[in-house]
């Protein structure tokens, strides 16, 4: 839960994906406890806001069809944090846009 926080300093965006804990949280995203994939998918969207080099870690270290593969949870609130999630890594960021396309989003 503190890395929700933590992701919503601006200044510390960066340092979260420098000393890995970006490549963690992504990891978590496909957990089996619900608790820690949620946890993890709100410190994403926090992490993404206005970070082009977050939103390219993703496409860039090969998580972005993990992201994606969540949308196909029976769990309606999984599948809402997913949405956020694509929606902030598109956010101005075509190379992520056309990769999303090509894994059908």
């Amino acid at each position: 839960v503190l890395l929700v926080y933590l992701c919503k300093d601006e200044d510390l965006r960066d340092t979260i994906r420098e000393v890995g804990l970006l490549d963690l949280l992504l990891r978590d995203v496909a957990s089996e406890s619900q608790t820690v994939k949620d946890n993890a998918s709100a410190a994403l969207v926090n992490a993404m806001i206005n970070n082009t080099a977050n939103q390219n870690f993703v496409r860039e270290q090969g998580h972005l069809k993990t992201v994606v593969e969540q949308m196909e949870s029976p769990v309606a609130r999984t599948r809402q944090n997913t949405c956020w999630l694509l929606k902030k890594l598109a956010a101005q960021n075509n190379k992520n846009k056309d990769a999303m396309r090509e894994l059908g989003v």
